[in-house]
């Protein structure tokens, strides 16, 4: 790529028929416009693109989510955003078809947690987990309160008219933090989410969980628990 020292031309930028000017710590360097792209129509490249496709779908639903937000921006670096780091740590999680069980809804493995009961229907989600323990780390001096962020990743479209997968992406209420008792949390579907869920025949729920401070402020998230 050539480099343009005086600016003889004034400040070029854009192309200019098969010449393209691009502008680096302040000189013009002046390039061929690349050729035009063609994506592959082979089984890899097509296969590819609904990896991507699909991690990118995912990635939205969970940054959607504004505490799943915050606690993602809080573990990736300063110059990517929470999508981004979202879509990378799951990327290997996804396939061109299915998001595995192994999806991380959080950057982390988080503090643990074990359910007794867990139901995704096309009303509501509804999990009741057992006693958390007093080896979370938790301290609930400062992590008074706890939400439920639920991705319910929908599957085989039953409609033609409609796209082959969709997500829906909720959060709950926040609920005192007990550690002793079991803990049931409940989000219902809207209206639209409650029809797109009856849309698809395989549905599959992930679950995490995480602190807040008196301000709202996250704190600190569970595993994820894929129902």
């Amino acid at each position: 790529m050539g480099k343009l020292f005086k600016n003889v031309l004034g400040d070029p930028s854009g192309a200019v028929g098969k010449v393209v000017f691009k502008e680096r710590g302040g000189n013009i360097y002046i390039g061929v416009r690349p050729k035009p792209y063609m994506p592959g129509n082979g089984t890899d490249a097509v296969s590819r693109r609904m990896k991507f496709g699909l991690t990118g779908k995912l990635s939205t639903a969970i940054n959607s989510i504004d505490k799943l937000k915050i606690v993602w921006d809080k573990a990736t670096p300063s110059n990517i955003t929470p999508y981004n780091g979202i879509f990378k740590a799951n990327y290997q999680n996804v396939t061109p078809t299915d998001v595995s069980n192994t999806m991380l809804m959080a950057p982390g493995v988080g503090f643990k947690i074990t359910t007794s009961s867990a139901e995704v229907t096309n009303t509501d989600v509804s999990v009741t987990l057992n006693a958390l323990g007093t080896d979370t780390e938790i301290d609930t001096m400062v992590e008074t309160t706890m939400v439920m962020a639920v991705v319910v990743y929908c599957k085989g479209v039953l409609d033609p008219n409609f796209k082959e997968n969709y997500f829906i992406a909720m959060k709950s209420s926040p609920m005192n933090i007990n550690l002793v008792n079991p803990l049931t949390f409940s989000v219902t579907l809207s209206g639209t989410e409650s029809q797109m869920f009856d849309k698809y025949s395989t549905h599959k729920g992930f679950i995490t969980f995480v602190t807040l401070d008196d301000l709202g402020n996250p704190v600190r998230f569970s595993n994820t628990v894929v129902h």
